[in-house]
């Protein structure tokens, strides 16, 4: 697993594409942060985090998804891999764990970045909204994580890129949350407090109110992951290639 994921990580760091992109993100971030300038305050660092990172799980990871995941079904590097004996379990978790190093460096680009324009902007945040931009980033961190784990579970189980493409991004933009709290409304039922985001935000919101940390939100988000990983290798190895 090692050896695939070193060989997955030269892969990716040698995309030219990655770098432009990126660099189109950023910059693009700091563009309307410079340009809205005149009218920022001392809440805005916090406020425009929140809408900052809502729109993350998306551009970022939806960029890495589709470089790590779909571009193996579009090369169909995903049969030489299973071809020549590399376990299906192996490149699942070696290829969520890519997932979680790219996307945790770009937040963390991504975070840094957003800190230091508002400094020069003279709006440097202080302890507190540090605390909260933190928190922002970590819970659309996590949310672009679970969501990857989920659709995982298309990317293995039709070995379409465009399936594959089209449920992360349904995931990513909240379509597939805003149609189970509908259902839920309809059936009086609640369910959005135990859906991927519900558990994300009550982490989120435990490391913001002083003395809100609770185990429950992480062991249920690691639970989330757990399942969705499990459907995801059981999906796969049931699975005949596609040629």
């Amino acid at each position: 697993m090692i050896h695939l994921f070193r060989g997955e990580v030269y892969r990716i760091l040698h995309k030219r594409s990655m770098y432009r992109y990126l660099a189109v993100v950023f910059l693009g971030v700091l563009a309307i942060t410079f340009m809205r300038s005149s009218g920022l305050n001392a809440d805005s660092v916090v406020d425009d985090a929140g809408t900052l990172f809502q729109l993350m799980p998306a551009l970022l990871g939806g960029y890495f998804f589709t470089s790590i995941f779909s571009d193996d079904l579009t090369s169909k590097n995903l049969i030489t891999l299973v071809g020549y004996g590399t376990s299906r379990t192996k490149i699942i978790i070696t290829k969520l764990l890519l997932m979680l190093v790219f996307t945790f460096l770009s937040f963390a680009v991504l975070t840094g970045l957003h800190l230091a324009a508002y400094a020069l902007l003279g709006f440097a945040a202080t302890g507190p909204a540090i605390g909260y931009v933190l928190a922002f980033a970590l819970q659309n961190l996590l949310l672009t994580i679970g969501f990857t784990a989920v659709a995982a579970i298309v990317v293995y189980g039709t070995q379409r890129p465009t399936f594959a493409a089209v449920a992360y991004f349904m995931l990513a933009f909240n379509v597939v949350t805003m149609l189970i709290r509908a259902v839920s409304g309809l059936l009086d039922v609640d369910l959005s407090s135990r859906l991927i985001s519900g558990t994300a935000g009550d982490i989120m919101m435990g490391l913001l109110v002083p003395g809100g940390v609770s185990a429950a939100p992480w062991i249920e988000f690691a639970a989330y992951l757990a399942l969705a990983i499990g459907a995801a290798i059981f999906v796969f190895k049931r699975r005949e290639m596609e040629f």
